[in-house]
């Protein structure tokens, strides 16, 4: 009877057992880490969706579980371990940098984003300021125009009345030359 492994040093059962045994392992530990990583992929969140101090707890509870792992492996030495620990200290470490970088950029990028609204605001204030004045001076203008239409049409009334008892048009005349 031979192995179904597909390990090609495989021979039959009894000679080679503990190769077929210690090749399954591997195959199980093999499965166990593909696990792993597609479930740190599908934890990884998209880049901009989360604050910095997310991020930095995130990347804190990640660490953790790098080195709880490390330290429950019951098939690392310990010297993978202490490295494993190292590194997870240094990725630590690089992720506070980052973030501390990350919010001096945020900070300047928002100081400058103030800067630039500000100087719209009183662009937009003195469009207004503006706009106000010039509907100010056009609503006299048409205070002017409808007065001087009131008094048009008041003395050509007048001089209606006065044409019809035989007086001249003088006050017709006036109007015009007010006019100009």
């Amino acid at each position: 009877m031979e192995c179904l492994c597909v390990y090609p040093v495989c021979t039959p059962l009894g000679t080679g057992m503990l190769i077929c045994m210690d090749f399954m392992v591997l195959k199980i530990e093999d499965f166990h880490q593909q696990c792993f990583v597609h479930h740190l992929a599908e934890r990884t969140p998209p880049s901009s969706a989360h604050r910095t101090q997310e991020l930095r707890a995130w990347a804190g509870r990640s660490t953790a579980s790098i080195i709880q792992l490390a330290t429950k492996s019951s098939h690392l030495k310990g010297t993978y371990v202490k490295k494993f620990k190292e590194a997870a200290s240094e990725l630590q470490a690089i992720v506070e940098a980052l973030t501390t970088r990350n919010e001096a950029e945020e900070t300047r990028r928002l100081q400058a984003d103030n800067n630039r609204l500000r100087s719209e605001l009183e662009i937009i204030r003195a469009e207004q300021k503006a706009y106000r004045r010039d509907f100010t001076e056009m609503k006299t203008a048409m205070a002017k125009e409808a007065a001087r239409e009131a008094s048009k049409m008041a003395a050509e009334g007048a001089s209606a009345k006065k044409a019809a008892t035989g007086a001249p048009p003088a006050s017709a005349l006036q109007a015009d030359v007010l006019e100009e």
